[in-house]
């Protein structure tokens, strides 16, 4: 050995050319420099029972003890075993005199956290054979498992399609399943399911405290699997009846009324199922008979000020796997979650008769009573009604008259008192017909909230809303009348589109002889100027000029939106003129009886906002635009 003193005799040498020599040859043998510590990782080194260190192969690949160069710690819960060499066969410790209450030794492993997820943890079998491929020592740490059970934890209740999954055992009447200690486990795919009568629904699977008594019920909590597993677990099914509320609503008039429990209407809490509930008339709100009810949509929501049509909802059930309740909202294919604290709403609304009355119409906008000769209609039921259809010819009404031509209106209710009622009274009047011609087109529909009505016929018409009280007026003419409608159209995003813009009207008559010209105000709507907004409208009426014994009358129509500094108007029409940018006037006769529309655009302006730079110091914030890293701090959305 290297330092090592030695003797050579004179026997050892040879004769070389004259000379004695001794030749000296260097033997190496490996030094076992590898080694292993086996860590009880949490466990426990029983100084009763010798711990098995492993095993070496000798030349003849026979297994021998390794009993020399070992030693045991059992207050660092570590057995090292030293003098081993690269490349040597050796059997890994059975792990005997290791123990840890409630695990069972599963192997040993390179990670002190054996997870099966770390490509770089790797698990070596208690008792295998290996071939050592290093020179230094390796710690290696004992890999303790334990299990995980399941239970169903009601009687009746059954496992269900999709058990066991791989990996899982049965005992008992519960699963089983081993898992790594630190490691989680993963929540199992298939759900249990219930089989009695209580309409119990399977929540989640839970830990559980108490004993069960009446003193210690069951307290349950929700088990979280992304957690480690520090031991063995007992894992129950949780099983929860769910209802959501039911709320009856009353629409018929402009406040929403919340009519649950009050007389004659019937409401039953909805009572969740796996399956789909569906939620409609009669489902679980029924309104009162014989009272003409008829039901809108049902709606998921919050409180009765939040029920709106876009939020209708056509079913409902629990979805075990989002382990949630869900709904399906109108129009949509799929469930959404319902989000917390909402309810389901059921809109009912009554169907209306609405009033139809009768008036003649005269120059100055005036509005009087007709009592017609014939049989005419004096009610609509709604529904939706339509005047063309119910009334085709409504001068059969009145033949006796000089009037020549009829239109049909919506307008507020004939209080039969003073002031006389007027043009003004009129939220909408259609085009004019006379005896022969087809009938122009009027349709009236009650709603949830409140009726509509459009002038256009088809699936695809367009309604505008008139409150919750409109009449329906059949209006008699001696003269075509021209038909003014003033429209409201707003580009912007959903607030401005809400935005009301206030028009005024006025409405001159002139009388010219000769020289002589004469102008009177007709109507002037003054300090009630009409509201309107997005997508609504309003008509008027001019009536055809007319010359009589040398004398010429017109009416002359303007209409002006009051100015909204936050928006830009623009104005388009086919015949009159724009004498403003928010204005525009039309005299009777320019372009024959031809009806006018106008359309005023009011098309919000960009806000202009300026970047400011401000730092957090003690006692607030202080104001520092000297730190603009760039001079251009205006910026237009």
């Amino acid at each position: 050995m290297p330092g090592k003193s030695f003797t050579i005799l004179a026997d050892d040498a040879q004769r070389v050319s004259g000379k004695d020599v001794v030749t000296l040859e260097a033997v190496y043998v490996k030094v076992g420099t590898a080694g292993i510590v086996y860590d009880a990782n949490g466990g426990t080194l029983d100084e009763e029972t010798p711990f098995d260190y492993g095993s070496v192969y000798n030349s003849e690949n026979q297994p021998l003890p390794i009993v020399n160069g070992v030693s045991a710690d059992a207050e660092a819960g570590t057995a090292t075993v030293t003098g081993l060499t690269n490349n040597q066969k050796i059997r890994l410790s059975r792990g005997d005199g290791l123990s840890q209450a409630g695990f069972t030794l599963a192997g040993w492993s390179n990670k002190a956290v054996y997870d099966p997820r770390d490509p770089e943890a790797k698990l070596f079998d208690l008792n295998g054979v290996y071939g050592v491929d290093r020179e230094e020592p390796i710690k290696l740490y004992a890999v303790w498992e334990t299990t995980v059970t399941w239970h169903l934890n009601n009687e009746d209740a059954v496992w269900g399609e999709g058990w066991p999954e791989a990996g899982y055992t049965e005992a008992g009447g519960s699963y089983t399943k081993p898992v790594y200690r630190n490691n989680s486990v993963a929540e199992p795919s298939p759900i249990p399911v219930y089989n009695g009568t209580e309409h119990l629904l399977f929540r989640y699977w839970a830990v559980r405290t108490g004993t069960g008594t009446a003193g210690d019920p069951y307290q349950y909590t929700e088990y979280d699997f992304a957690q480690p597993v520090t031991g063995a677990q007992d894992l129950y099914a949780f099983w929860e009846a769910i209802t959501v509320a039911a709320h009856a609503v009353d629409a018929s008039s402009e406040a929403l009324a919340d009519k649950t429990g009050t007389g004659g209407w019937s409401t039953q809490n909805i009572r969740i199922e796996v399956t789909d509930t569906e939620l409609n008339a009669g489902s679980h709100v029924t309104a009162p008979a014989g009272e003409g009810y008829v039901f809108a949509f049902a709606a998921a929501a919050s409180d009765l000020d939040s029920v709106e049509e876009n939020s209708a909802v056509t079913a409902i059930r629990y979805d075990s796997a989002k382990k949630c309740v869900c709904v399906k909202y109108a129009g949509a294919s799929d469930f959404t979650a319902l989000e917390s604290g909402k309810e389901i709403y059921f809109v009912y609304y009554r169907s209306k008769l609405r009033t139809i009355g009768y008036k003649s119409m005269g120059a100055d906008g005036a509005l009087s009573d007709v009592i017609s000769t014939g049989a005419s209609a004096t009610d609509a039921l709604l529904g939706e009604y339509s005047m063309g259809a119910k009334l085709p010819d409504p001068l059969s009404f009145v033949p006796e008259s000089d009037y020549a031509y009829f239109a049909f209106a919506v307008g507020d209710v004939d209080t039969h008192s003073d002031p006389q009622m007027n043009a003004s009274d009129l939220s909408v009047i259609t085009n004019a017909a006379g005896s022969g011609e087809e009938a122009p087109t009027l349709r009236l529909r009650n709603t949830w909230r409140g009726f509509q009505y459009t002038t256009e016929v088809g699936d695809d018409a367009s309604w505008v809303n008139c409150g919750y009280d409109p009449y329906l007026y059949v209006v008699y003419f001696t003269q075509r009348p021209t038909i003014i409608i003033f429209r409201e159209e707003t580009v912007g995003n959903a607030v401005a589109r809400d935005t009301e813009f206030a028009y005024d009207l006025l409405v001159t008559q002139t009388v010219s002889s000769g020289t002589d010209e004469t102008t009177t105000t007709v109507y002037d709507s003054g300090d009630s100027p009409y509201m309107l907004k997005a997508g609504e409208q309003q008509s008027a009426i001019l009536f055809y000029r007319s010359e009589e014994g040398g004398s010429t009358t017109t009416q002359t129509i303007t209409v002006t939106q009051r100015e909204n500094t936050a928006f830009d108007t623009t104005v388009s029409f086919e015949s009159g003129t724009a004498v403003q940018p928010n204005s525009w006037t039309y005299t009777s006769g320019d372009n024959g009886t031809a009806n006018q529309t106008v359309t005023f655009t009011n098309t919000h302006k960009a806000i202009d906002l300026q970047i400011r730079v401000a730092l957090v110091e003690p006692g607030g914030f202080i104001r520092r635009d000297d730190l603009c890293s760039t001079a251009e701090s205006d910026y237009t959305l």
